[in-house]
């Protein structure tokens, strides 16, 4: 009884504070750097995917950054191009990569994942956990581990 009516309500309490400041993380306007593109790479991240087909990943570094993009942007960038990255105001992680020479931009898909659906997932989570009187506990237990993970990962 003192788990579910002083523990849970403060560690529940505490990874909702903790997932809304990664919303606001993501939402919130970051700083826009412009940076040059010194080099360009496109390697094979893994011999075979599910269609026996050969996936490959591309990279654009500056001076500053290396940041994975999609094949099709890569294919447009050159080197010397100049490259506007956004970053995050509260965990300074790469948000979104424009190419003004091209006009075309791309949010990071890691971050979509780290900053947007994990934090909604487990403010959703939490919600219908506590509606069921602190039910669905493996589920919370194993959301909120991820969510951990992910935290600390943002704090690096």
């Amino acid at each position: 009884m003192t788990l579910e009516k002083h523990i849970l309500p403060g560690i529940y309490i505490m990874f909702g504070l903790l997932s809304v400041l990664v919303l606001i993380d993501f939402f919130w306007p970051g700083q826009q750097v412009s940076e040059v593109i010194t080099y360009k790479s496109r390697e094979i991240a893994s011999k075979k995917n599910g269609f026996r087909d050969y996936y490959y990943v591309s990279d654009l570094s500056t001076e500053n950054y290396v940041v994975r993009t999609t094949n099709e942007l890569a294919e447009t960038a050159e080197v010397g191009d100049p490259l506007v990255i956004e970053i995050s105001p509260i965990f300074k992680e790469i948000n979104e990569v424009d190419l003004p020479k091209a006009e075309a931009s791309e949010l990071y898909s890691l971050r979509i994942f780290s900053g947007l659906i994990l934090p909604i997932l487990v403010l959703m989570i939490l919600e219908i956990s506590y509606k069921k009187k602190y039910g669905y506990s493996t589920l919370v237990f194993v959301i909120l581990v991820v969510f951990l993970v992910n935290f600390i990962y943002l704090l690096n």
